[in-house]
């Protein structure tokens, strides 16, 4: 999920994963939920010895709100989507970016499919990713120049992922669920957009120009 969703961590990442398995007969269910529980905990640790820090809000299969089957999952976007709320969107924005790496990849596909029946008619939950994406602006003051910390560890810095590259892959996500698009990347999902004839093709193309400059920045410090 998240940025190693959408194939865009750079050298320092947390993790950020998921687990979906088959809905079970309710006998085998408790049996899978001890054997999923145990094997989320041990790719953790074997992730943390290899260099990925745990994921400090807890977005990972060892919290078992990520660890569902396919119908729970199925169960909580609904919630997300149709009691849509600004904290609980927030929260869920990097499950939207969610990319399946092992295992029966059907199941997630099958998710995706129903997500993206849900939103074909969820204009509030995706006005609420739009105020989501608009609130982060980028730091430039009144005259142009840039907003940096005035205080602390990064005084006179700017944050280039959280104010730079960040409202660009929340408009580009915006827009990609928007058009039934299934691509994680936001390159990939401007580029899909673009081809799909979506409204704005000159702001795409400034967008992924953007993007792929802030990100080359963002690399070289």
């Amino acid at each position: 999920m998240g940025s190693e969703g959408r194939r865009e961590q750079t050298f320092k990442t947390d993790q950020d994963n998921a687990l979906i398995y088959p809905d079970l007969p309710e006998e085998e269910l408790n049996r899978a939920k001890d054997y999923f529980s145990g094997f989320a905990e041990f790719v953790a640790d074997a992730l943390e010895r290899c260099g990925y820090p745990r994921c400090p809000g807890g977005y990972m299969a060892t919290n078992p709100r990520y660890r569902l089957p396919l119908t729970a999952w199925q169960q909580t976007f609904e919630v997300w989507i149709d009691e849509a709320e600004y904290h609980a969107t927030e929260d869920a924005t990097i499950l939207f970016d969610m990319r399946p790496v092992a295992g029966d990849l059907t199941l997630c596909e099958k998710l995706w499919s129903y997500v993206g029946e849900r939103l074909k008619t969820a204009s509030f939950f995706k006005s609420i990713l739009g105020n989501i994406a608009v609130g982060r602006k980028p730091p430039l003051g009144f005259f142009r120049t840039f907003v940096v910390e005035r205080s602390g560890e990064h005084k006179e810095e700017l944050d280039i992922k959280s104010f730079g590259t960040g409202p660009i892959v929340d408009a580009a996500r915006l827009f990609a669920l928007d058009a039934g698009i299934n691509q994680t990347n936001t390159g990939d999902r401007l580029a899909a957009l673009q081809a799909a004839g979506y409204p704005e093709g000159t702001t795409l193309t400034d967008m992924q120009e953007a993007f792929e400059y802030l990100t080359l920045l963002r690399l070289e410090n």
